[in-house]
């Protein structure tokens, strides 16, 4: 009996032992990571002078600018002109049927496209055919496709273009500007706020796609240890959270979210979720591990005006509104932290353009 006793005070004393070690292991969280000792999971290569290669920055011409606010304006009828006759340089809506020897071809007939007259959008003779038709006529362009034409079962082969113009799209000017955009007297005020604006979403796209080449050299060269349950967790929490408020934007569930942007099928979400969140901790341990290095840190009063920023942008009376219930100023310092390393990294990569 009293080996029984000890037999069971021991395997007491085991279980004790058990349970204070699971209550003492850290629960990590993404707000963690200034914290965290990043560098014991993850070796780094060496981040400065990563070689990155992307599609060379756009330039937002007059043209395109032009072409913009003309398909916008396309959308109202309103501008839609049936008086008068086209001209090179017009922007006018056609329909049309190609045929080759009395037979409708393949990829040769559309209805209401969009041309502007000059742009060479279409073979030879194609638009200068149209000039001096005026809106409501049907011509027909007895035309040729080139011998080095794309398809090839049409290179070289006559042709006939049964076109209708539709109508011409009228120009922006400064009688018509304020039924475009009520803030706007004048066409060229207009037409250079668009401009800029245009700019900055390429601009936009630009930097999101160098930081995309830059993020995934830097993950291809690193190594990771066995990260913390508790930290992927809450980068799957995280993630799960972002994708539901974008679902529940685009009035759909999550699962029907991913379906559609994704192709993800909701028998594979999970894992998914699990990889997708995976990646997100190993990019943030490998920022922070560059962090540390570098002496990177955000300090509390850059937390506190991106903040007022982002809720005066919102249109929000206050930082507390703007962040709600489940706001988190550790979100914010988060990817600030982010975008610090990354603007070394990007400040040092090789970055090959073309």
């Amino acid at each position: 009996m009293k080996a029984m006793k000890n037999i069971v005070a021991a395997f007491a004393t085991l279980s004790m032992m058990a349970a204070l070690a699971a209550c003492g292991q850290k629960e990590y969280t993404i707000a963690d990571l200034p914290t965290l000792d990043a560098g014991k999971y993850v070796t780094l290569p060496e981040y400065k002078g990563l070689q990155v290669s992307l599609a060379a920055k756009t330039e937002i011409t007059d043209d395109a600018v032009d072409y913009y606010i003309q398909t916008k304006m396309n959308d109202d009828e309103q501008f839609h002109d049936v008086t008068t006759n086209v001209e090179d340089g017009d922007m006018v809506n056609i329909s049309y049927v190609g045929m080759i020897d009395d037979v409708a071809f393949d990829g040769g007939t559309a209805n209401d496209q969009l041309l502007v007259i000059g742009s060479d959008s279409y073979i030879d003779g194609f638009e200068d055919g149209l000039i001096g038709a005026s809106a409501g006529e049907t011509v027909s362009l007895n035309l040729t496709f080139p011998e080095n034409y794309s398809a090839t079962d049409l290179a070289g082969k006559d042709c006939v273009f049964t076109v209708t113009v539709n109508y011409v799209v009228a120009d922006l000017t400064d009688e018509n500007v304020a039924l475009v955009d009520a803030d706007y007297t004048e066409a060229a005020a207009y037409k250079a706020a668009v401009k800029e604006l245009l700019q900055s979403y390429v601009d936009y796209q630009y930097e999101y796609s160098l930081k995309s080449a830059v993020a995934s050299q830097l993950l291809d060269g690193c190594t990771f240890e066995e990260l913390p349950e508790s930290l992927l967790a809450s980068f799957r929490e995280d993630l799960v959270k972002t994708l539901e408020d974008a679902a529940a934007a685009s009035d759909t569930t999550m699962a029907e979210y991913m379906a559609n942007y994704y192709g993800v099928t909701e028998d594979n979400l999970d894992s998914v979720l699990d990889t997708m969140a995976e990646q997100y901790a190993q990019e943030g341990i490998a920022l922070q591990a560059i962090a540390d290095i570098e002496g990177i840190t955000v300090t509390d009063e850059e937390v506190d005006t991106t903040l007022e920023s982002q809720a005066t942008e919102a249109g929000k009376a206050s930082v507390e509104e703007y962040l709600g219930e489940d706001g988190d100023k550790e979100d914010v310092r988060t990817n600030l932290m982010y975008n610090k390393v990354y603007d070394l990294l990007i400040e040092n990569a090789v970055i090959t353009e073309g």
